[in-house]
């Protein structure tokens, strides 16, 4: 009994000496299933925080130049992925400087066009016109994000919800040679043509980030 009574004696300081260590374990060691989680790259468009809740609207802006071929070609993506969440109107074009690389690039002037929509809020900022003259600027807390995450000033700079950025074109504006803007309208519009099929698929990846970020 004696024997047994020691036994008993030892198990239970073990379980105290267990306990006590447990506890002095820091919680930050552990994992939360309800906090912000590493996010997902979608395309060109890669996150710079992480992701804490869903979001009832999602805001993006683009910051570009009329001037640039690279904008020029990425204000098409943004206009077709964003087809999906509203609706676009009084849409201007534009295209880039002719002395620039590929001189005269299409594009969509997303400043003046106006779009409207339930759960997109889009905010198009051209900095320059066609011929790189200064038409606009950033108002201060646009101002510093931009100079955050795009320190070298590349231009097209795109932030969606403060989480993603995409900083250049996600693809070249090679496939836009020698196109007017009412042609590649028209391709967009068929779904049909070699500007089409890439413009397309760059927007499946906006479309699904859009869609991550208010699920």
């Amino acid at each position: 009994m004696r024997i047994a009574r020691i036994i008993a004696a030892v198990a239970v300081i073990a379980l105290l000496v267990f306990l006590v260590y447990y506890e002095e374990i820091p919680h930050a060691t552990q994992v939360s299933m309800t906090g912000p989680r590493p996010q997902p790259s979608f395309g060109s468009f890669h996150p710079v925080t992480f992701h804490i809740s869903r979001s009832a609207k999602v805001t993006i802006v683009f910051i570009g130049s009329e001037a640039c071929p690279y904008c020029d070609a990425e204000s098409w993506v943004i206009y077709y992925a964003l087809l999906d969440y509203g609706s676009w109107s009084s849409i201007q074009y534009v295209h880039s400087y002719n002395g620039d690389v590929f001189p005269n690039t299409p594009g969509i002037d997303l400043m003046n066009s106006t779009y409207t929509s339930p759960t997109v809020v889009f905010h198009g900022i051209e900095l320059y016109n066609e011929t790189w003259q200064r038409i606009s600027y950033l108002n201060a807390s646009m101002n510093s994000t931009f100079e955050r995450y795009d320190p070298q000033e590349s231009l097209p700079f795109i932030i969606v919800n403060g989480e993603y950025v995409e900083i250049g074109s996600s693809y070249s504006p090679s496939y836009l040679s020698n196109m007017a803007a009412d042609q590649v309208m028209q391709e967009l519009s068929t779904g049909k043509g070699k500007a089409a099929s890439v413009i397309m698929q760059q927007a499946s990846y906006v479309d699904s980030m859009i869609s991550y970020l208010m699920a």
